[in-house]
């Protein structure tokens, strides 16, 4: 890949990291179903860089600190939406998961799985789960 296709992948993998945490904080009783796809999808763009050796550690950050932040706001017991009782139990099994498609997809991605085995998670997922909104 090259230095400017790998400089604008990263960027919107953050990008869209970013996109979807903002849209827990302030959270608006509706999940970020747009943002979800937007980082799957930005995911794609960076495959490549968390699959070779070495892994991009930018890259990897910035899917870890997704994972780890949208967890603990949205799905710890003392994580702010559910501590304020924000989120519903549905929405709580929606973005459970959401972030264990995205955990799985990274997780394969970093076994150097082929694309379509990566991101067959993600393709699988049921569209109640998944439907853009």
């Amino acid at each position: 890949m090259d230095p400017r296709t790998k400089a604008s992948a990263k960027k919107e993998l953050s990008a869209s990291a970013d996109a979807f945490l903002d849209a827990l904080r302030p959270y608006r009783r509706v999940l970020p179903r747009g943002e979800f796809h937007r980082v799957a999808e930005a995911m794609r763009g960076v495959a490549d860089l968390i699959r070779e050796d070495p892994i991009d550690r930018e890259a990897l950050d910035t899917l870890l600190l997704l994972l780890h932040t949208a967890d603990a706001w949205a799905l710890d017991p003392d994580g702010m939406l559910r501590r304020n009782k924000l989120i519903t139990d549905e929405d709580q099994r929606v973005m459970r998961r959401w972030l264990s498609v995205l955990s799985e997809v990274l997780g394969r991605l970093v076994a150097g799985a082929e694309l379509e085995k990566a991101f067959k998670p993600y393709t699988e997922l049921p569209e109640r789960d998944g439907e853009a909104g």
